[in-house]
């Protein structure tokens, strides 16, 4: 396990703030240096430029190299980022003084950040565009700056009281990016990351100190039995939110398991315990008189399960088939407009649509979760991974792509499952011609249908959104709505 030893000291502002950032209110002076390769920022117009003074060289360029003062970041090298030089901002990264009454956690400077309506970068495709998402952006990176050393990264944020956020998403104020390091199975780190958060802010000096010593108790707080947790908690409705593991089902079938054996309802878009223990499940949800709700598993927020088990009563249904990753979709249809399979990946894991360590959307993991999910919903039948054959679309080409759209087909892939002739019910995953007369050939983009057959009304098509924030906090909503509404 490495413990990285470097501690980032980060100073937040919002616009609102930069005003009044010196004491007599008036903006930084910005100077430049002796040798003409970096900006100094102070207050009351004398600059300084020691060692320890904050260099930004070429700011032209789409990155800059920074070496900051020993006191922010232990003089290591970093990057400052826009992937656009015409977004490069000077107010964008300041290295401040506590002798112009800044903030500082420790020693004598902290790194101040600002934002502002519109700093985004526009760069030529296919970069990434926060201008077109409606994103503001500032990055400061660092990158293999240990050499195989053992240390710990920690960091802390001063966000004033006139703070006001410009993003109308999320605000990312730090994040671990774990590349070039082995993939390893989901659910096992190769990194351990422990969070430590105090209102009144954390004396990072004893920290480090007692880090020396082997004490990190100032960084980690005491490790939670969830379950137990669980269990004691006032609450009448338990939202699991782990992450997915279709082979094993945990932590979620423990989480879940212990919330409906404390008497509460449970909802959750976790595929993982569904995949797995389905009817063991609901076997204790029905002793304990309790609900649990599961309808984000299979299309997010479009209402699949609930159209199955109350919209076509009285109907035989005989099959379920249709697209069930989005990700899978998306990068399909790009190839259909002449991208390759690797640069449409590229671009669904910038859109947020696949996630860095793709395998479970483009081999069809979490389609056959899915499909599993499907089988207890509609058939009343458990079945179990290895019964279901699974292929994915990773060796799909260019050239089998073209050849379908020459014949008026499309590659999709499609989760199944069936009941046959005698009853028995089977389920399959992967890559299918689609005629362009089928309901499914029409479907582009991240946008997942299924295609249920029944015995009176035929084929009916469910199309909707199988991805998405807001897509999977509103299935969580619309079951937290339905049990409290029981």
């Amino acid at each position: 396990m490495k413990k990285l030893l470097l501690l980032l000291i980060l100073s937040l502002f919002s616009i609102q703030s930069y005003a009044g950032s010196c004491p007599d209110g008036s903006e930084p002076v910005r100077s430049i240096s002796d040798d003409g390769t970096y900006f100094v920022y102070n207050c009351g117009g004398s600059a300084s430029t020691s060692s320890n003074t904050f260099e930004i060289q070429n700011p032209d360029r789409y990155c800059a190299s920074v070496i900051l003062p020993n006191d922010v970041a232990s003089g290591k090298k970093y990057n400052v980022c826009l992937f656009d030089k015409t977004a490069f901002k000077e107010y964008g990264l300041q290295v401040v003084d506590k002798k112009d009454d800044q903030p500082v956690r420790a020693g004598s400077k902290s790194m101040r950040f600002e934002l502002r309506d519109g700093d985004c970068n526009d760069p030529p495709p296919p970069n990434w565009n926060d201008c077109k998402t409606d994103r503001e952006r500032f990055e400061l990176s660092g990158k293999d700056m240990f050499d195989g050393e053992e240390g710990w990264y920690a960091w802390s944020i001063f966000i004033p009281k006139d703070y006001v956020d410009i993003e109308t998403g999320a605000t990312d104020l730090g994040q671990f990016n774990l590349e070039g390091i082995p993939a390893a199975p989901r659910g096992t780190p190769e990194i351990e990351i422990k969070f430590k958060i105090d209102a009144n802010g954390i004396n990072m000096h004893d920290v480090l100190s007692n880090a020396k010593k082997g004490d990190y108790s100032l960084l980690t707080d005491t490790i939670i039995d969830i379950p137990k947790a669980i269990q004691e908690i006032n609450a009448d409705i338990i939202i699991e939110a782990s992450f997915t593991d279709i082979k094993t089902g945990e932590p979620a079938i423990s989480h879940i398991e212990s919330a409906l054996k404390s008497n509460k309802h449970v909802v959750t878009t976790n595929k993982g315990p569904f995949a797995v223990a389905y009817k063991q499940i609901f076997r204790v949800a029905s002793s304990m008189k309790k609900t649990v709700a599961i309808e984000g598993t299979v299309m997010s927020g479009t209402p699949i399960i609930n159209v199955l088990n109350n919209g076509l009563l009285g109907s035989d249904i005989t099959a379920v088939s249709g697209i069930m990753n989005g990700t899978s979709n998306y990068i399909l249809t790009k190839m259909e407009l002449g991208m390759s399979y690797d640069d449409a990946l590229l671009q669904a894991q910038k859109l947020g649509y696949a996630e860095a360590e793709p395998t479970s959307d483009v081999e069809g993991l979490d389609t056959l979760a899915k499909v599993i999910i499907l089988a207890n919903v509609v058939f009343d039948v458990q079945l179990i991974q290895e019964d279901i054959e699974v292929d994915g679309i990773s060796n799909i080409t260019l050239t089998d792509v073209k050849n379908a759209s020459s014949k008026n087909n499309r590659w999709k892939l499609i989760g199944s499952v069936w009941k046959d002739n005698n009853g028995k019910v089977h389920g399959s995953v992967g890559p299918k011609l689609v005629p362009i007369n089928d309901s499914l050939y029409g479907i582009s983009d991240a946008t997942n249908a299924l295609k249920i057959t029944s015995n009176i009304l035929g084929d009916t098509t469910i199309v909707g959104a199988g991805a998405g924030k807001i897509e999977t906090g509103f299935a969580l909503y619309n079951d937290i709505i339905s049990i409290v509404n029981r």
